[in-house]
């Protein structure tokens, strides 16, 4: 998927404000930051990316319910206990900071 398609898709997303963005297996290598404007997102699914890190720029994603990872060259994650992170994020497995993920590691909001 182009640039172009990845930025109509948030697009689409942003006026018609739907609750769901996948975003799997685009090549990512990074998140547009388009995405983290979206903040009404429950579901947000990035896996099969080739990304690297995952922003703080995330948690202002705050209805976010699910956010898919798997899948992708992660070497480092913000952890749960930084200060800017909001207390609703848990994480689903402790074993995300290592360097090979699990297909499961997605944030959880309990």
């Amino acid at each position: 998927m182009t640039s172009y398609k990845i930025r109509s898709k948030i697009q689409q997303v942003k006026e018609q404000r739907l609750t769901e963005l996948d975003l799997s297996a685009k090549l990512l290598t990074e998140i547009p930051t388009e995405v983290f404007e979206l903040t009404w997102l429950e579901t947000l699914n990035l896996s099969y990316n080739k990304l690297t890190t995952v922003p703080e720029a995330i948690t202002r994603l705050t209805n976010l319910s699910q956010l898919n990872l798997s899948h992708n060259k992660l070497t480092k994650l913000f952890q749960p206990t930084d200060p800017f992170v909001p207390p609703q994020f848990r994480y689903k497995q402790t074993h995300m900071f290592t360097r090979d993920y699990p297909p499961f590691d997605q944030f959880r909001r309990s």
